[in-house]
């Protein structure tokens, strides 16, 4: 499909990048009552898809262009997502831009021009982070109009975890 630019013309590319696509699918899914086929770990740090068959018939159509898995884990490789290979993560993928409830964040992320090698990377889980460790991503704070003028200063946590120290 082609987008349409603010002049009306239309132009080759997409709309929306695949990590904002693939953030509004995970948040779409649960309210969707699909979260047992692909959802986000209860950390928010990394996503699972639990029944690959179900989530390529039934959840892909409807949100992304490819049709085989193999297409979808070779953009998750091309934006820099990482599978995890041990404990309640495994088989869920993760970037450090990539939190539940912070979509914004994800803008940062960039797509990899290169292609691949053709050899698969070996695992090494000793040097995967251990997300359970960490605090929950909380999504960010909630702003009204309404808000008094003397708000508090809010540092700049991207609820990441990443920078603070307990």
């Amino acid at each position: 499909s082609r987008r349409i630019t603010a002049d009306g013309k239309r132009r080759g590319g997409v709309a929306v990048c695949f990590p904002q696509k693939l953030h509004l699918m995970l948040d779409q899914i649960e309210a969707d009552g699909l979260a047992p086929v692909i959802s986000w770990q209860p950390h928010g740090r990394a996503f699972k898809i639990h029944r690959p068959r179900e989530f390529v018939e039934h959840v892909m159509p409807k949100y992304f262009r490819q049709t085989k898995l193999t297409s979808f884990q070779r953009q998750l490789n091309l934006y820099g997502f990482s599978r995890l290979t041990r404990n309640a993560d495994n088989g869920a993928y993760y970037h450090e831009l990539f939190l539940k409830g912070r979509p914004k964040i994800g803008l940062k992320m960039t797509r990899t021009k290169v292609k691949g090698t053709g050899f698969k990377a070996a695992s090494s889980p000793d040097s995967e982070p251990d997300f359970y460790a960490m605090k929950p991503v909380a999504p960010p704070p909630k702003f009204s109009a309404s808000s008094s003028v003397d708000t508090p200063h809010l540092d700049s946590d991207d609820g990441s975890g990443a920078g603070k120290t307990s």
